[in-house]
């Protein structure tokens, strides 16, 4: 049985949604598009949620992505948020509430 490389807890098959940003597009107006692509083969940890994809699967999600919207099986709006804190502050709070982690 193969176990995570991170926690070494047990790995299964199963079909996870990714999401993907598109980063190098063809156009500049697709740049910062983010697709969904449903029921993609994966191994998952049972334990850390860690996942793992063949080469093959990755090179499928590529394509899939590189071809953008001429195979967009739907359309849907997500909500965008933003995490302003300034990351200094953030880790000087985290760091006077849990040492152990930072």
């Amino acid at each position: 049985m193969k176990k995570c490389y991170f926690c070494r807890g047990e790995i299964q098959e199963q079909p996870v949604d990714v999401i993907r940003k598109r980063k190098e597009p063809a156009l500049s107006e697709t740049k910062g598009q983010v697709f969904i692509i449903e029921n993609v083969p994966a191994l998952v940890c049972q334990r850390c949620g860690e996942r793992y994809y063949t080469a093959e699967v990755a090179r499928t999600m590529d394509e899939k992505i590189a071809e953008g919207m001429n195979k967009t099986k739907r359309i849907i709006s997500v909500p965008i948020l933003s995490f302003d804190a300034d990351y200094e502050d953030w880790f000087t709070i985290v760091n006077q509430r849990h040492p152990e982690i930072v």
